[in-house]
């Protein structure tokens, strides 16, 4: 077993060498770019209209536009509000339903 002497001179010289490398960490640190320069964000307003415009293009062979989209998804969010006060034992079922989904498909 080591002495108190040998133990405190090992900690010393540990304590010594953290230092050292925390002094050698710091330096490197101040060496490189102090802030990384983040990229120009994209103009978003554009992209959302590019977007807007490819899916009406690809929907319109279809017959369907955009606004009836927007209300069909108005609708169903409106339904799916109500379908706890309407049905609450068809909501607790879809609610384990999707849970048990959920779960198995992130095993």
């Amino acid at each position: 077993m080591a002495s108190r002497s040998e133990l405190a001179t090992e900690l010393s010289s540990l304590r010594a060498e953290v230092e050292k490398l925390r002094a050698e960490d710091r330096r490197a640190r101040t060496e490189r770019d102090p802030e990384p320069v983040p990229p120009e964000p994209e103009d978003t307003p554009e992209i959302a209209t590019q977007i807007e415009a490819e899916l009406a293009r690809i929907l319109a062979p279809y017959g369907i536009e955009l606004d009836d989209i927007e209300d069909l998804a108005a609708q169903f969010r409106a339904e799916m509000e109500n379908l706890p006060r309407e049905r609450p034992l068809t909501a607790m079922v879809g609610a384990f339903a999707l849970g048990l989904l959920v779960g198995r498909l992130t095993k």
